[in-house]
């Protein structure tokens, strides 16, 4: 049987707020590390089955600043999933 990624954007906790400090929207990523933390594992959990794996691809801040420049993109969530899925994908 074949799976499915699906590949989220994950933080530690200073990667979260390096990240939090710099992007446009930060209202979307919760008030703590920990309240982000909670809802990212069960959406993680409720996005999982036989036929979807979930990938966690890690953000380095940094670097997540460098791709959104390169590609003239917002630092927001949807370039935040988009980067993670150029990492997971080796083209970030």
């Amino acid at each position: 049987m074949s799976t499915h990624p699906n590949v989220m954007p994950w933080f530690t906790p200073a990667e979260w707020s390096k990240t939090i400090a710099i992007c446009e929207d930060p209202d979307t990523m919760f008030a703590s590390y920990e309240i982000w933390l909670r809802a990212a594992n069960e959406t993680a959990k409720k996005s999982e089955s036989d036929s979807v794996t979930v990938h966690k691809v890690y953000v380095d801040a940094d670097k997540l600043t460098a791709y959104a420049r390169r590609n003239n993109r917002p630092l927001n969530s949807d370039t935040r999933v988009i980067y993670a899925m150029d990492v997971f994908l080796g083209a970030a």
